[in-house]
């Protein structure tokens, strides 16, 4: 009984987490690429890390965007705050 009731609170708790972070990717006119960080949760997030590869033809670093709030302060992201990241183009 006690299995049965453990496995039923883990998938419970699985099935109640939606999706806490929301990435997305803008390729913009000039060549740059946007990304927009969003918490959707109603806690701030204290760190987050995110890798992007742009696959253009062209051999391309990666982007790694990495904030940690114990580290710097400006990294936290409150409740519904969005964080906008910018990778330069051509100039």
């Amino acid at each position: 009984m006690k299995i049965v009731i453990s496995v039923a609170s883990v998938l419970a708790c699985a099935f109640s987490l939606g999706a806490q972070i929301a990435a997305t990717l803008n390729p913009l006119p000039d060549g740059s690429t946007e990304i927009r960080i969003r918490n959707q949760t109603a806690v701030s997030l204290t760190a987050f890390a995110i890798r992007v590869n742009v696959a253009n033809g062209v051999m391309d670093d990666p982007l790694l965007v990495y904030a940690d709030s114990a580290i710097d302060a400006q990294a936290l992201l409150l409740p519904n705050q969005e964080r906008l990241v910018k990778r330069g183009g051509a100039s």
